[in-house]
C-alpha cells in the first residue's frame, strides 16, 4: 500500500437556502474521514466567530461554527492562512488546511 494523499476545495455558502440544513454535519464528516490520511484542503467554509490566530472562538461564534473549530482541533488538523484574504474588517473566511 502507498502513501494516500488528497488534495481538495471547499465552498459552503452562508446561505441555508441553497444548501439546507445538514451541510455542517456533512462537512465535519469530510474532515473526520481525511484526516487520518495525508492532505491538503483549501476553502471558504464560511465560520465567523472563528479567532485562527489565537486558536480560540469570540463571543458571538455560532454553534456550527464552534462545531466546525472543534472538530479541526479534535482532529489534529491545522490551519495555515495567517493573514486575511479579503475585506480587513472581516474574519479570516479563506481557509488552508493540511495534515
Amino acid at each position: 500500500m502507498g502513501i494516500q494523499n488528497s488534495i481538495g476545495v471547499c465552498y459552503r455558502t452562508p446561505s441555508e437556502n441553497v444548501y439546507g440544513y445538514g451541510i455542517h454535519a456533512s462537512v465535519r464528516e469530510l474532515v473526520s474521514e481525511i484526516s487520518n490520511k495525508n492532505f491538503v484542503l483549501f476553502g471558504d467554509f464560511n465560520y465567523r466567530g472563528i479567532d485562527w490566530a489565537s486558536n480560540g472562538c469570540d463571543s458571538s461564534v455560532s454553534t456550527k461554527a464552534r462545531f466546525f473549530f472543534d472538530c479541526i482541533n479534535d482532529c489534529c488538523i491545522t490551519q495555515h492562512v495567517d493573514f486575511l484574504t479579503t475585506d480587513k474588517s472581516r474574519p479570516i473566511l479563506d481557509l488552508v488546511f493540511f495534515r
